[in-house]
């Protein structure tokens, strides 16, 4: 169905998994992410919501968990790690999309570098990196479930002249995991490995 002005788009919205969309009890942010995405039905677009099952909209749903977070009874679950499965998931579908909105901070800066012309980011809180910090983060997630050796991180990230700064690299890993992990003090995702380096816990950046 064309829209007022005759384009229809395809359109990805892709909500934090914290409540359900729309929220059953408190969550601003996904009440809005409700209400978008089902004006843009009205318009005419195709629009694709990323969200949990519990989801209730006029979107075509891809649920990429059986619940939300807060209603969530599992004792083990990661809220980060949720994310960065739906994230994955985007990822692999990414180029059947005309545009990508995202509601989850700025989580998904490092494995949408490429497809930034056509993504929107917006959300009530975000994490503030800095690049060195991006660029840190996407050569970890590039290498998921491997260990990095510092010496490698520091090379691919400030250049063949470091290598021994091992305490400099310390200082940007504390920094992602003050931004990025619901424990800093005890990280699920950006892992020390012993007298190596670093291991990123989580599924690949597809490349």
């Amino acid at each position: 169905m064309p829209t007022g002005i005759g384009i229809s788009m395809k359109i990805a919205q892709i909500a934090p998994l914290y409540e359900a969309v729309p929220p059953k009890l408190y969550g601003g942010t996904e009440r809005i992410v409700a209400h978008l995405s089902n004006a843009l039905v009205e318009l005419g677009h195709q629009v694709t919501l990323f969200a949990s099952a519990d989801a209730d909209t006029r979107a075509t749903l891809v649920p990429v968990r059986d619940q939300a977070i807060r209603l969530d009874p599992s004792l083990l679950q990661s809220n980060l790690a949720a994310h960065l499965s739906m994230l994955h998931e985007l990822h692999l579908r990414r180029h059947a999309f005309d545009l990508l909105h995202f509601h989850v901070d700025l989580i998904h800066f490092p494995l949408f570098e490429d497809f930034a012309a056509r993504t929107v980011t917006n959300g009530a809180k975000t994490a503030h990196l800095t690049p060195k910090e991006l660029d840190l983060l996407r050569y970890l997630t590039q290498h998921a479930n491997q260990a990095v050796p510092h010496r490698e991180l520091l090379q691919a990230v400030w250049g063949p002249d470091y290598g021994d700064q091992v305490d400099y690299l310390r200082v940007f890993i504390n920094s992602l995991r003050k931004k990025l992990e619901r424990d800093p003090e005890h990280p699920e995702h950006i892992l020390t490995e012993p007298w190596v380096g670093y291991r990123f816990n989580g599924p690949p950046e597809s490349v």
